[in-house]
């Protein structure tokens, strides 16, 4: 009993030290870069409006969208997009947003086919294939018209769900995930998934906390 009280707390320990270094650990080198006070030309506002109409519709103008877009068409040199959500998880009552990332796939796909030498770069989260759990069909689309699609390493990055992470980071990460599909249900409005994706999916490591001098 003794040796079974002491084999908890040590594994216990280990738990709360790993759990403890993934959350203060140094970020890597250059993720950070502060430039000096640049002046502000030209300045615009850009924004986007939701509304209810009068027979209880939804009304929405989206202009920062529209500009992201007339950006890209008229881009002669380079296009780097960074978006953190890229997907189309809308759950049920989808019919009433604008296919955002149908838009944008459709929009790089075209620059990369009107101008092929043109780089073209997507930075982005892997929540959107919910961690290696679900195919995107439209990061699939950028890949095969020869787009970068660049997905964050996150295991890198800080965690931010500590009360999970030591746990994870021990054992579940090494087990993989799979996209086969499933009965386990998902939180972001995709299709039920294989069980594998749980751990991941509890994990939700994408925002790290950031270094106290702006790091």
């Amino acid at each position: 009993m003794i040796r079974l009280k002491l084999a908890l707390l040590l594994l216990l320990a280990l738990i709360a030290c790993t759990a403890l270094w993934h959350r203060y650990k140094p970020l890597p080198d250059g993720l950070a870069h502060e430039s000096p006070l640049l002046p502000a030309m030209g300045l615009n506002l850009l924004v986007d409006d939701t509304w209810e109409t009068a027979d209880g519709g939804r009304g929405m103008r989206q202009r920062i969208f529209d500009e992201a877009l007339r950006l890209i068409e008229q881009a002669r040199q380079l296009v780097v997009v960074d978006m953190f959500l890229f997907n189309a998880f809308q759950g049920a009552d989808d019919a009433s947003y604008r296919p955002l990332s149908e838009q944008l796939t459709r929009a790089l796909v075209a620059k990369k086919q009107q101008q092929p030498d043109l780089p073209v770069v997507l930075i982005t989260d892997p929540i959107n294939t919910l961690y290696g759990g679900l195919h995107s069909e439209h990061l699939e689309r950028l890949e095969n018209a020869g787009v970068v699609v660049a997905t964050t390493s996150l295991p890198r990055l800080r965690d931010s769900n500590p009360s999970w992470s030591g746990i994870w980071r021990i054992c579940c990460q090494w087990l993989g995930n799979s996209n086969e599909g499933g009965l386990a249900a998902q939180p972001h409005g995709a299709r039920p998934g294989h069980p594998a994706q749980l751990p991941d999916l509890a994990q939700f490591q994408g925002q790290p906390p950031q270094d106290p001098g702006g790091g």
